[in-house]
């Protein structure tokens, strides 16, 4: 009889090995080339074989998960992210790099669409930061944590999260970027919830923060940074200079180049032409921006959305802009349903822990009451911007009407 085929074993990666690979996709990362899709995807799937956890491996998948979400891969980089979450557990007295593979899988989560996973896995990277020590590591967990909120359109919520990055960030050498991040994010809100002012004030400091990148990651924040400028001009009007933003952001993607870059490039770009009376060539960029999202990331479905509501709604189209907005409020609700589902879950297992005291009480109290106050305008806001997307439907519709009919 043949011999029995030996068992088959996790594949053995050493550290050396997990540091030259490193070492090859670093400055792919940097700037991506055509083959680097697929080089990072074999070297993702070599890396999943590999049973034995060590610092180097945790780094190499947070690396690869990074490419995928700059490459638009979210789901991909969710493989990459769990994977080293969970070898970066099985490490013995590192809590930085489970703080940081928790970071990494909450954003992938949220880019897939598991805003409660999201949520979960920024709390629990929160909650390491904290015992730690390390007001740096916090800061980057509350600018991902004000990212998921503001996923979920709850921008007052994601603001003070956003504050408070910047705050804890500032003059940080471990963590260089995150100021400068968290400020880009404060004027992303700022476009939603129109307070220009506050927005400027934060994104030319951002602009400051990087002022030549060179990395792809530092690229796209620049992208970002720049388009949500551009916005913010629109909103007073300041359309040359809004474009002159809008051309600097494309040029940044053009260098990047990655996928999420020249989306949000062209879909500011969109917006642009329209507020320039180009409005064909605006529309068009708006949903073909819009179909990309639809195709490739969920999480950018809702700021699609909102750009062809303002576009439709400079192009004097009110009546589309409408159609858009109620999608957009129907995607508000399934994803705050999401969020009370995860509350609920969580409120239930505190019942089971000892009661609270009457101080902890009251202040819990008042964070709700804050927290319905604010969803209250949030929701206000909402209610006028439906009611004049209305009024100009039925306007436009009269004036077109020459039967007499509606009269």
């Amino acid at each position: 009889m043949d011999a029995a085929a030996p068992p088959q074993t996790a594949k053995s990666v050493t550290e050396a090995d997990c540091l030259n690979v490193l070492a090859e996709l670093r400055p792919l990362l940097a700037s991506p080339t055509a083959q680097a899709s697929s080089r990072f995807r074999d070297a993702l799937d070599e890396l999943l074989e590999v049973d034995h956890a060590t610092p180097a491996l945790v780094e190499c998948l947070l690396l690869i998960a990074q490419y995928f979400y700059l490459a638009n891969q979210p789901a991909t980089g969710l493989t990459a992210a769990k994977a080293a979450t969970a070898h970066a557990r099985r490490l013995d007295n590192i809590p930085i790099l489970v703080r940081r593979a928790l970071s990494t899988e909450g954003i992938m989560r949220k880019e897939t669409g598991d805003l409660p996973g999201s949520t979960q896995a920024f709390a629990d990277a929160l909650e390491i930061a904290r015992s730690v020590g390390a007001p740096d590591g916090e800061g980057a967990v509350w600018n991902n944590l004000g990212v998921a909120l503001m996923s979920s359109a709850q921008y007052m919520d994601a603001l003070k999260c956003f504050e408070r990055a910047a705050s804890l960030a500032r003059g940080s050498t471990q963590h260089p970027d995150v100021e400068q991040s968290a400020l880009t994010n404060i004027a992303n809100c700022a476009v939603h919830l129109k307070d220009v002012k506050t927005g400027i004030k934060a994104v030319r400091r951002a602009i400051e923060l990087n002022p030549t990148p060179t990395s792809a990651s530092d690229r796209y924040s620049r992208v970002s940074a720049e388009s949500n400028y551009a916005r913010l001009l629109l909103e007073i009007g300041e359309i040359g200079h809004a474009r002159e933003h809008s051309d600097t952001a494309r040029r940044f993607a053009s260098e990047a180049p990655t996928a999420r870059a020249e989306f949000v490039a062209a879909m500011t770009s969109g917006l642009v032409e329209v507020n320039s009376s180009n409005i064909d060539i605006g529309l068009t960029r708006l949903k073909k921006s819009l179909e990309q999202a639809r195709r490739s990331v969920r999480s950018e479905v809702r700021e699609a959305l909102s750009a062809c509501v303002m576009g439709y709604e400079a192009a004097g189209q009110p009546d589309v802009a409408l159609v858009y907005l109620h999608e957009l409020l129907a995607m508000n609700r399934e994803a705050r349903a999401a969020q009370v589902l995860m509350h609920h879950q969580q409120h239930v297992e505190r019942l089971e822990q000892p009661a609270f005291s009457p101080g902890s009480i009251d202040v819990a109290m008042a964070n709700h009451r804050g927290k319905l106050r604010i969803q209250r305008g949030e929701r206000e806001l909402m209610r006028n911007r439906i009611l004049l997307l209305e009024q100009q439907s039925v306007a436009a519709e009269l004036h077109d009407d020459t039967t007499g009919e509606h009269c």
